[in-house]
């Protein structure tokens, strides 16, 4: 009993390493991601790290357009908060 759930264990803990960074590829014989986005496969610290970034771009944009009085267009503003909440 006690070797199947090691086992167990193991299978797990291997299957969550895969899922934090990323799985050998036989054939291309590199390593890839689990989860696409945007067309290219990630691992879920790498997508952590987009998500990061995304949102320090658009604080930084929706800054811009705030100071800016939306630079003379409000919807700007709308159609920035709209794209981000769709990539994020």
């Amino acid at each position: 009993m006690h070797g199947k759930v090691l086992n167990i264990m193991y299978q797990v803990i291997v299957r969550i390493r895969q899922m934090l960074y990323k799985v050998s590829d036989k054939t291309t014989n590199t390593h890839v991601g689990m989860y696409e986005f945007e067309g290219k496969m990630y691992s879920i610290l790498f997508l952590v790290q987009l998500k990061s970034e995304f949102q320090a771009k658009f604080l930084a944009q929706e800054q811009h357009l705030i100071n800016n009085k939306f630079l003379t267009n409000p919807a700007l503003l709308e159609t920035l908060s709209r794209d981000y909440a769709i990539k994020k």
